[in-house]
């Protein structure tokens, strides 16, 4: 899956999660301050985002994602650690 494919699909989870139209997500949108994301949103988004992916997200790092660009990457570096 390349970069463009998991930065679609994680535009359409959090369109879905945060109730936001893809089209006003880009990739430096920050969901707290632009989404009104809470603590309880940002896990739903890491759970989503294994089952989707299916990878597991660790708590650190969780902690430090909060732009769609973060996500993305975060999603991209652990498929490739599992090839």
């Amino acid at each position: 899956m390349n970069r463009k494919e998991i930065a679609e699909k994680i535009k359409q989870l959090l369109s879905d999660q945060l109730g936001v139209e893809t089209d006003s997500i880009k990739e430096d949108s920050n969901f707290v301050t632009e989404f009104n994301a809470d603590s309880l949103d940002a896990v739903e988004i890491i759970m989503e985002i294994e089952d989707l992916f299916n990878i597991k997200v660790d708590d650190k790092e969780a902690e430090l994602i909060t732009t769609t660009k973060g996500l993305v990457d975060l999603v991209e570096n652990k498929l490739k650690e599992e090839q």
